[in-house]
C-alpha cells in the first residue's frame, strides 16, 4: 500500500518514465539512421572508387573516395554508434517496464504490493537515471517534444516547462 505523497508521485513518475521511454527510443532511432547514413556512404563511395580506378579517372578522384570512406569509418569508430544505439535501445526497454510498473500501482494502488512495487521501481530508476547521465546526450528539446506527446496521449494540459499538470483523476 502507498504511502503519503507516493499516489502523486506514482503519476508524476509514470509520466516521466513514458516520457523517457519515447525520448531514448527516439535516441536510439536516430543513432541507428546515423549508422545506416554512414554505412551507405561507405559502401556507395567505395563502389564509386573502384569503377573510378577501372575508367582510368585521374587518380586524386578514387583517392578523395578513399578518404571519405576512412572519414566515415572513423566517424562511427569515434562516436561508437553502435555501442550508443544499444544503449539507448537498453534504455528505452528498461524505462517502458518501469513506466509498465508505474501504470500498475496506478491502476491498483491500495494492494499489498503497491508499496514493494514502488521501492523496486525507485531503485531501478535510480539506476537508469545514472546510466543516462553517463551514456546520453541531453536534448531539452526532444525530451519536451515527448513530454507533450505522453500528456496528449492522456488527454492531459500540455506544458512547456518540466512541470507536469496533474492527472485527470486529481483535477477533480
Amino acid at each position: 500500500m502507498l504511502i503519503e505523497d507516493q499516489p502523486r508521485n506514482v503519476w508524476e513518475r509514470l509520466i516521466s518514465a513514458e516520457t523517457c521511454t519515447y525520448y531514448f527510443g527516439d535516441l536510439a532511432g536516430s543513432y541507428t539512421r546515423q549508422k545506416q547514413i554512414v554505412t551507405f556512404l561507405s559502401l556507395f563511395l567505395s563502389f564509386s572508387a573502384v569503377i573510378t580506378v577501372l575508367l582510368k579517372v585521374p587518380a586524386w578522384i578514387p583517392a578523395l573516395m578513399s578518404i571519405v570512406v576512412t572519414l566515415a569509418a572513423a566517424y562511427t569508430v569515434a562516436f561508437n554508434l553502435d555501442q550508443k544505439t544499444r544503449t539507448m535501445a537498453e534504455l528505452n526497454h528498461s524505462w517502458a517496464e518501469v513506466a509498465s510498473g508505474y501504470e500498475r500501482i496506478w491502476e491498483n494502488p491500495d494492494t499489498a504490493e503497491s508499496g514493494a512495487l514502488y521501492s523496486q521501481l525507485e531503485e531501478k530508476v535510480r539506476d537508469l537515471s545514472m546510466l543516462a547521465a553517463n551514456e546520453a546526450p541531453n536534448d531539452p528539446k526532444r525530451m519536451v517534444k515527448w513530454k507533450n506527446r505522453v500528456l496528449e496521449l492522456r488527454n492531459v494540459q500540455q506544458v512547456q516547462s518540466t512541470k507536469i499538470s496533474p492527472s485527470p483523476q486529481e483535477q477533480k
